[in-house]
């Protein structure tokens, strides 16, 4: 429907709601053509102000949507990217942390392992000419600063001192109590306060047991197993009283 159209439909409803009786109000052709031409005017004049505020009112709300959508999007897209990195940081602090532990862990076994390499033994026999046994044979693999010393020798140097009676052969036909406890007094006199004596013997001896006294730091074994075990052990003790790291 066209303008002209439905202000024609308006001027006819003005005119006919101004003519309720022949008698009282003026017939159609008073009404002036101003009068019309002032409503048309206005009317066009609301429907162009209408129109330019409906077209800004899309403008407006198609920037709104536009600057929405470009802003969320690149928050969204920082977003993801400061997750990425935080997750990032997080994973790298958990892997350094979990290889500086396994660092630390391995330098103690390193530490540990290098010990027997730094401490000096004296594996005491009876005969040193004669065909070493099987026991200084497992020690020397683990200790590269072992020596085989006599056991009338005047002094003892090493850190750790492994005295063998296994493969000692006694006066009579078996070790007595007498003769351990002498042996176990000549050794004592002839180390050093900070070595550690390893007696390596079959059986069980008082002598053994009373060696406290005269030795300060001292262990024994009567097995092989148990006496590769032992001098380890001594080692370590022999190292820490040096006093080296």
């Amino acid at each position: 429907m066209s303008l002209d159209t439905l202000f024609s439909i308006l001027a006819h409803d003005i005119l006919a709601q101004a003519s309720p009786s022949p008698s009282s109000v003026a017939s159609p052709q008073q009404i002036s053509l101003e009068t019309i031409e002032f409503l048309k005017s206005q009317f066009q004049s609301l429907t162009t102000t209408f129109n330019i505020y409906v077209s800004l009112v899309s403008a407006v709300g198609v920037l709104f949507v536009g600057f929405a959508a470009y802003f969320f999007k690149r928050t969204l897209s920082e977003a993801k990217q400061e997750v990425r990195q935080l997750v990032r940081e997080a994973v790298q602090i958990e892997i350094a942390t979990s290889i500086q532990k396994r660092i630390a862990v391995l330098e103690q076994v390193l530490q540990r392992e290098e010990v027997p390499g730094l401490v000096s033994v004296d594996y005491l026999v009876q005969n040193a000419s004669a065909q070493l046994p099987k026991e200084y044979q497992f020690l020397q693999a683990r200790f590269p600063r072992l020596k085989v010393r006599r056991l009338d020798s005047r002094k003892f140097n090493g850190d750790v001192v492994v005295l063998d009676l296994v493969n000692y052969v006694p006066s009579n036909t078996e070790l007595t109590e007498a003769e351990l406890e002498q042996i176990l007094s000549e050794v004592a006199d002839r180390i050093s306060p900070e070595s550690v004596l390893a007696v390596y013997v079959r059986g069980r001896y008082k002598a053994i047991e009373n060696l406290g006294g005269k030795v300060r730091y001292y262990t024994s074994a009567n097995v092989p197993i148990q006496l590769l075990g032992n001098v380890v052990n001594s080692a370590y003790v022999a190292h820490t009283l040096r006093g080296e790291d």
